[in-house]
């Protein structure tokens, strides 16, 4: 069995995968993130407003 390999988390293996993304595939992280976020907002008040109309 092989044992000189190196044990990480998945939040370590994601963190180094974003150390090589440019600056434009930084930005469009970024903005996909802040869509993701308003969407799951306004879902989120969707249910809200339904709940108080019901």
């Amino acid at each position: 069995m092989k044992s000189d390999y190196k044990m990480t988390t998945v939040y370590e293996y994601a963190r180094l995968l974003d150390n090589d993304l440019t600056t434009g595939e930084k930005s469009v992280k970024k903005a996909v993130e802040r869509y993701l976020y308003r969407t799951q907002q306004a879902k989120k008040d969707a249910d809200i407003l339904e709940r108080l109309l019901a």
